[in-house]
């Protein structure tokens, strides 16, 4: 039994020497500064992803608003580097953190036919910028 307890015990040494190596490695990291301002700094991104047209046919009087899409890949692109990334939730909303500067968003979707699309944004520190980005639904 004492065995047993003096293994119990170089595991939890072991445990502890690892958390401490792994606070301060993380320490030791540093923030890192994004394209274009204070270290630390952060911006907001959020939107919507849709996708239109949603009817075959449509006619006057009758709505056919354009459908969400649910997990599109919305990235947040400087040059052609992703910067942040996160996917629609199942209303078609996004939302992320980023440094401030200019960027790319380019949203992509596997659902129905492939569609892509992209457009300029600027963040702005403590701001949140919103867009909204419409795919095409291949419905013609």
């Amino acid at each position: 039994m004492s065995r047993r307890l003096t293994n119990v015990t170089r595991i939890r040494t072991s445990l502890r020497l690892a958390s401490v190596l792994l606070v301060g490695l993380v320490a030791a990291c540093g923030p890192s500064g994004g394209s274009g301002g204070d270290s630390g700094a952060t911006a907001a991104l959020a939107g919507s992803v849709v996708a239109c047209p949603a009817c075959p046919v449509e006619q006057a009087g009758t709505p056919c608003p354009p459908n969400p899409v649910p997990s599109a890949l919305v990235q947040l692109l400087d040059e052609s580097t992703v910067v942040a990334q996160t996917r629609t939730g199942a209303d078609g909303r996004f939302h992320l953190l980023a440094p401030p500067g200019r960027f790319m968003v380019r949203v992509a979707s596997e659902i129905g036919l492939p569609s892509e699309v992209m457009k300029s944004v600027r963040l702005r520190t403590g701001d949140t910028t919103t867009v909204e980005m419409m795919l095409d639904s291949g419905i013609r």
